[in-house]
């Protein structure tokens, strides 16, 4: 019976230890999950991080423009009327379709590149004659501009040397048009809003 209980026993363990080994010799060839998971948790990570950086570019983008209203402080040092005016301003810009608003937005970052003499310039000379100008003058000027606005500095130059391409224009006009090409404006001035 000693010899029965001790088989009993033996047999059990028998069965367990190979079968155990066997198993433990399997997990041990395989690679861990947390392992595999490793390059996926990476992966997911960096379209994460990149979607991220994605989103704060365009958010720089969309917040660079210079027709955002003035922060706080400088808001606050504005007279009452001026910040009306701001606030009037603004209201304005946000009810604009999108495409004007990004023109707007466009004209603004152009006239910021500029240095305080050429907008000097544009305030005290350009904007004023571009006022007096009859209305078949200024649709001469726009339809020139429009054609001008996105070509690169050099083949606008070229253009405006042309003439074939201001036939027609006083000599006055086409300084007007190639002072108002420079700003890479497709239409007719506006004054600005500082």
């Amino acid at each position: 019976m000693g010899l029965g209980m001790g088989a009993a026993l033996a047999v059990p363990c028998f069965a367990q230890g190979p079968r155990a080994n066997w198993a433990q010799n399997r997990q041990d060839n395989k690679p861990a999950k947390q392992e595999k998971q490793k390059p996926r948790q990476a992966q997911r990570q960096e379209r994460r991080r990149q979607q991220q950086e994605a989103r704060g570019a365009q958010n720089r983008r969309q917040n660079s423009g210079a027709n955002r209203p003035p922060n706080s402080n400088e808001f606050n040092n504005l007279s009452p009327r001026e910040q009306q005016k701001v606030l009037a301003n603004n209201r304005r810009l946000q009810s604009l379709p999108p495409a004007q608003r990004q023109e707007l937005q466009e004209r603004a970052q152009v006239w910021g590149k500029l240095t305080p003499e050429q907008r000097q310039h544009i305030r005290n000379d350009v904007l004023p004659k571009w006022q007096q100008l009859p209305p078949d003058r200024k649709r001469a000027i726009q339809q020139r501009l429009g054609v001008l606005k996105n070509m690169p500095e050099s083949a606008r130059n070229q253009h405006l040397s042309d003439p074939n391409f201001t036939r027609g224009m006083s000599e006055e006009d086409r300084a007007t048009l190639r002072d108002l090409s420079h700003l890479h404006v497709g239409g007719a001035p506006e004054p600005p809003s500082e």
